[in-house]
């Protein structure tokens, strides 16, 4: 018998849900049907399935790591729109950073400010943080993840200027660049200098506009 295919944005082994105990207080409680996945859809529902982490762990498409607050496997592959978000004024470096993944080609990210001023997106299936952050954009299908790279390439340069008394980031540190040559890095690194202000101002006057120029540069 043919074995059925991994198509879910991605799959966990356990979940916590919060709800009303046994005795009566509310409190998070733990799912799970080991040894099988939970598969995960756009709406962040959960499905029982007959897949375990064999049948994940070393399938390229998907990567393993800390998304949305919470461990599992992420799809890869399929990926129609990123949009990159850096913090500038917190001192972490890419712990307060947003990374929004769309999977859906017919409906695109957008930028919404409330009546109340309050900004926030919109029509994005995941938001992603940290260093898994970095590992994923690096692995995934995105044909011109190369736009946000050199974001996040200025992101370390800012970082490592405006934060000295924390723990310092190089760009070689970064998968995109693991492979350059110093001379490369070092050019990167003057680029990264010389463009800052264009940089600073592209993330702070944050507009819908700039966000679809952005990311129609990778499309």
């Amino acid at each position: 018998m043919k074995k059925r295919e991994l198509t879910a944005m991605g799959y966990c082994e356990s979940y916590r849900k919060f709800e009303r105990l046994g005795n009566g207080e509310w409190g998070y409680k733990e799912y799970s049907i080991a040894p099988y996945l939970y598969s995960i859809d756009k709406m962040w529902h959960r499905h029982k399935t007959k897949f375990t982490i064999d049948d994940v762990k070393d399938n390229p498409n998907y990567l393993y790591g800390r998304y949305m607050k919470t461990f599992f496997y992420l799809k890869l592959v399929g990926v129609k729109q990123l949009i990159y978000r850096p913090n500038l004024i917190f001192n972490h470096l890419f712990k307060d950073d947003s990374l929004y993944v769309s999977y859906d080609s017919e409906e695109a990210i957008k930028f919404y400010a409330d009546q109340w001023g309050f900004k926030s997106y919109r029509g994005y299936d995941a938001i992603l943080d940290g260093w898994d952050m970095v590992d994923w954009l690096y692995q995934c299908d995105y044909q011109h993840k190369e736009v946000i790279e050199d974001l996040i390439n200025y992101k370390v340069i800012y970082y490592n200027k405006n934060f000295p008394n924390e723990p310092s980031c190089g760009l070689g540190d970064l998968p995109w660049n693991k492979n350059k040559t110093a001379t490369e890095i070092l050019r990167i690194e003057n680029d990264c200098k010389k463009n800052m202000d264009g940089f600073i101002e592209k993330i702070k006057h944050v507009s819908e506009k700039q966000d679809i120029e952005t990311d129609k540069a990778g499309h």
